[in-house]
């Protein structure tokens, strides 16, 4: 099995917002530690203006797509974690790619 990155891009709706943003993103990185199997790590990278780049690294393509489903099943039952999400980011910026390592 190859390692997995997932690349999700998005814009903070203000830039000032970084050092914010930093702290919901250190508790989302906890939670991701704490309960998915196979995540390896995840950084977080924001230029000035405000452009967000998360960068997760899984043991396997089959890991992220099981924290994936996970994830989209907390979000219909959880509404409260999207909302925590869009204080932040602008949500229509978001993009995501799954690169797989050869």
């Amino acid at each position: 099995m190859n390692n997995v990155y997932v690349i999700a891009k998005f814009t903070l709706k203000d830039p000032s917002l970084k050092d914010e943003w930093k702290v919901l993103s250190d508790k989302i990185t906890e939670d991701i530690k704490a309960n998915a199997k196979g995540f390896i790590f995840r950084d977080v990278l924001v230029d000035d203006e405000g452009n967000v780049q998360c960068i997760l690294k899984w043991e396997s393509r089959e890991d992220q797509e099981a924290f994936k489903k996970v994830m989209d099943e907390r979000f219909k039952n959880e509404p409260e974690l999207m909302e925590q999400i869009s204080k932040f980011a602008d949500m229509s910026t978001m993009s995501k790619e799954v690169l797989e390592v050869l």
